[in-house]
């Protein structure tokens, strides 16, 4: 059977072992209370959120959660459907939630929001033409 030896108490490798034991701790504790305040923001940001909140309310409120907003787009005369008809196109989740709703979207605003370490999203917001917020949806990218 083959032995350890143990350093001495105070000697240069018994300090540089207690260190790294130190370091592994605090990597390991910082490391996981980083993942659980990241991965869960994006859910609690949505339980935040209420329609009728004022447009200043719901991105205080979201900004509150350290997201921020990442485009704006007010809705054309003409309305949204002349514009791109594409799923990563603002004008497109307008289109959609007027016709999820039944009625006109002033206004969306985009937040990029993240989740886990690599964990990407999207917030789209949705107002009314007195800029109350109507309808919120969060994409989940990855």
């Amino acid at each position: 059977m083959c032995r350890q030896s143990m350093p001495e108490a105070g000697s240069s490798a018994a300090i540089r072992s207690a260190k790294m034991n130190s370091y592994k701790h605090i990597f390991i504790v910082t490391l996981a209370l980083s993942l659980s305040g990241c991965a869960t923001n994006d859910f609690k940001v949505l339980d935040a959120l209420h329609p009728g909140m004022t447009r200043a309310e719901a991105t205080s409120t979201v900004e509150s959660f350290s997201f921020s907003i990442f485009a704006s787009a007010i809705r054309p005369i003409d309305g949204w459907t002349d514009s791109v008809k594409h799923k990563l196109d603002i004008y497109w989740w307008a289109q959609w939630a007027e016709d999820k709703m039944q009625e006109p979207v002033e206004r969306v605003d985009l937040f990029p929001i993240g989740h886990g370490i690599l964990g990407m999203g999207e917030l789209y917001l949705f107002y009314n033409n007195t800029d109350h917020l109507v309808y919120f949806y969060r994409l989940n990218i990855n």
